[in-house]
């Protein structure tokens, strides 16, 4: 299955660019750095996460990094194409015929309903499991969203408190001008970390997995509708104007020329 690695990309640009940034005339790269910062911003928003979510939910991040990476541009037009292969065959020679077809299959959805199809499923059970399959992905997605969009709330408020805990130990260093100076740095850096964390990465994977959401939930929803077609013995010529209406006009165009084409 192919990635994508935009997100990726993004967060390292994102970094490289800020470190440049942060190497700039009169101040050491150095400055920025601080693990004792970085423990409270990452350490605590992590301790406020396992507060809010149940262990499961924290277990599926690599769950929710693989819909932020996932190849989400689909061809539709040569899925329809495939379909209305396969409702032919169907048609001419019957549905069991379905069978041999089922290991060419890498999308374990269609693969799913293809099978029910060969099974023998009555329409009704059809549409009540694939429908509850697109409900449960569409929930499974919008946790994710709302995992990393939650970290991302906590993250600025821990770099806050950071500070704070820093501006405190200042006080206690009053006396020495040059501790006060260096800790102000220190206090301030926190609020850096949370505000970089949060706005570079868990925020935009939050807003990546929204709109992967509505892209993987159109693509499983024409699938679920050119089973049905399949299911309901639909001609080729009926099931071009049904899925049809799942593409662009470009889209509707290239279908038609290559539908002719096939009849050719």
């Amino acid at each position: 299955m192919k990635k994508d690695s935009l997100s990726i990309i993004g967060i390292v640009v994102g970094i490289a660019m800020l470190l440049y940034a942060m190497s700039g005339a009169g101040t050491s790269l150095m400055a920025f750095i601080d693990f004792k910062s970085l423990v409270i911003v990452l350490g605590g928003s992590f301790a406020a996460m396992l507060v809010s979510f149940s262990m499961n939910e924290i277990k599926s991040i690599g769950k929710y990094m693989n819909i932020v990476t996932r190849d989400t541009n689909k061809d539709k037009v040569e899925f329809i194409e495939q379909i209305i292969e396969l409702s032919k065959k169907a048609r001419k020679e019957g549905m069991l015929s379905l069978e041999s077809e089922l290991e060419n299959m890498d999308d374990e959805f269609l693969k799913h309903g293809i099978k029910l199809i060969v099974d023998g499923a009555e329409e009704d059970a059809l549409v009540a499991i694939l429908e509850t399959e697109i409900e449960n992905e569409e929930e499974r997605i919008k946790q994710g969203s709302k995992f990393f969009k939650q970290w991302g709330a906590y993250a600025p408020a821990f770099g806050m408190i950071g500070t704070l805990v820093g501006l405190i130990q200042l006080l206690g260093n009053m006396e020495d001008i040059t501790k006060l100076v260096a800790g102000m740095a220190v206090a301030l850096i926190t609020t850096l970390y949370g505000a970089i964390i949060a706005n570079l990465i868990f925020l935009p994977l939050a807003d990546k997995i929204s709109l992967n959401s509505s892209k993987i939930i159109e693509y499983m929803t024409l699938q679920y509708r050119a089973m049905k077609c399949i299911r309901t013995g639909y001609t080729p010529k009926m099931m071009q104007e049904i899925l049809g209406t799942y593409l662009t006009e470009q889209e509707k165009a290239s279908l038609e020329e290559k539908m002719k084409n096939a009849k050719r």
